[in-house]
């Protein structure tokens, strides 16, 4: 019979370091959220696309990125649909939401000095900090 591994809790995950120092917004660690926290911004991301008109538009994109033929009109009327200062309040309200989430580590100051690219790959890679390693 084979030896029993064992599970350790505390080397299972790393810390949720970031580094702005190339844009002059310093660096830290996330403090470790708590299920309710990270439940509170799951539903607060939800709710900003949600309630930005952008469903339409990504069901839009979907059937594109699936190879399902997409009339250009389809795509332009989910885009005309959308208010003009959607995307700005859409990132108004992520700062917010992503600031609360990481208890200010960063701070949305430290957020905003991100160019948008950095700023969107650091939303992509702390959510994805939290999907289920296999």
């Amino acid at each position: 019979m084979g030896e029993a591994t064992k599970f350790d809790a505390g080397a299972v995950v790393e810390e949720l370091e970031w580094d702005f120092t190339k844009f002059g917004a310093g660096s830290g660690v996330i403090p470790e959220p708590t299920d309710k926290e990270f439940q509170r911004y799951q539903k607060k991301v939800r709710d900003i696309v949600g309630n930005s008109g952008l469903t339409e538009v990504a069901e839009v994109a979907t059937k594109l990125q699936s190879g399902v033929h997409v009339d250009t009109s389809e795509l332009l009327a989910a885009m005309g649909g959308l208010p003009e200062d959607v995307f700005e309040k859409i990132e108004d309200a992520l700062l917010d939401a992503v600031a609360e989430f990481t208890k200010d580590s960063p701070s949305r100051a430290q957020l905003a000095k991100l160019p948008m690219r950095p700023r969107q790959a650091f939303y992509g890679w702390l959510m994805g900090s939290f999907a289920p390693k296999t």
